[in-house]
């Protein structure tokens, strides 16, 4: 997956696996104009919280997303770091993300996402926003 990744949400280890999750931008410019200069057009934030599974025996990496609402600022609670988690929590946009999008909105409201299972490769969450 080509994307740049920032603001990353937590990280832990199971035997041969290294599961790793962060928000991801797949437009990212020099000058972040798809955040400082956004115009709902051609520039607008478009991220998304990504899970990478590396296998550090054959070296493979899968990565997939959790929840595509663009997202800033992940935390988890402070008792899970770098353990498995249930739930994270982002700023995001009421608007989600896809490749065909013509607009996004502001990033102005929390989002809950609760994890299905604790396998790693489970895609499957529950995603509840909150509005201030």
């Amino acid at each position: 997956k080509f994307c740049f990744s920032y603001h990353h949400v937590n990280g832990w280890q199971e035997g041969d696996k290294l599961i790793f999750d962060t928000t991801t931008w797949p437009k990212f410019t020099l000058y972040f104009l798809d955040i400082v200069d956004a115009d709902g057009k051609v520039f607008w934030p478009k991220m998304s919280f990504t899970r990478f599974v590396l296998d550090l025996k054959t070296g493979e990496c899968d990565a997939f997303d959790l929840d595509n609402h663009p997202c800033e600022y992940p935390a988890v609670a402070p008792c899970a770091t770098g353990r498995p988690y249930r739930h994270a929590y982002l700023c995001t946009s009421a608007h989600a993300a896809a490749d065909n999008d013509e607009i996004s909105g502001p990033i102005h409201q929390l989002t809950k996402v609760s994890m299905a299972s604790a396998d790693p490769y489970c895609k499957e969450t529950k995603v509840e926003h909150y509005y201030p």
